[in-house]
């Protein structure tokens, strides 16, 4: 048997696009393209697996365009007792019914179990970017975010107010919020990727 028979039986992107064409009212065209070459993307990879391409890959594709569509943050009873409830969005709105009040912000409702809040945005993101991705509401989390990848395989010098300067360990550098910049980088030994200045409260 001709072991890229099962390859070329898949439909190309644009036969696939093609197909899909009666969704353009309501997607647009360059998402129906991205989401055709995502499926046909998982096709092949299940073929080099050796397994059966997926069946309909349309009706796949629809599906996906159309779960990107549905909100993933839906309403729920908080029937814990427990009124702030991180899982449930925590403190829910004064001005919200009783039935309004609480979502599934941090809770898998699938599983049953405690979910990841950037769930309900992850996929979407990925979309958007084609690459993985979070969504963070954290300034703090949002600094050590960039930092990790733009200091990734270098190293970090972190200049924070939590304690006295110390030298360098371990590719970080602490030092007191009162510490001149000049001081900073005199203690900096080599290359730095990245130096983040931060400042604690208590």
């Amino acid at each position: 048997m001709d072991p890229g028979a099962p390859f070329r039986q898949l439909p190309s992107v644009d036969e696939l696009a093609r197909a899909l064409s009666h969704l353009e009212s309501r997607f647009p065209r360059v998402l129906i393209v991205a989401e055709c070459r995502r499926a046909l993307e998982h096709a092949r990879q299940a073929l080099r697996e050796g397994a059966p391409a997926p069946p309909d890959l349309a009706f796949r594709v629809a599906a996906s365009l159309e779960a990107l569509l549905r909100p993933s943050l839906v309403r729920v009873i908080n029937a814990t007792g427990v009124i702030l409830h991180t899982n449930l969005g925590r403190a829910p709105l004064s001005a919200a019914p009783a039935d309004e009040a609480y979502s599934n912000l941090e809770y898998d409702l699938p599983a049953g179990r405690r979910g990841k809040r950037d769930n309900h945005t992850a996929v979407l993101l990925h979309h958007l970017l084609d690459a993985p991705a979070i969504l963070v509401n954290n300034g703090a989390a949002a600094v050590y975010l960039a930092l990790h990848e733009l200091a990734a395989g270098g190293e970090h010098d972190s200049a924070d107010a939590i304690v006295e300067i110390t030298g360098v360990h371990a590719g970080f550098l602490g030092v007191t919020g009162s510490t001149l910049i000049a001081g900073v980088a005199g203690g900096i030994v080599g290359f730095s990727a990245a130096i983040s200045m931060g400042s604690a409260s208590y």
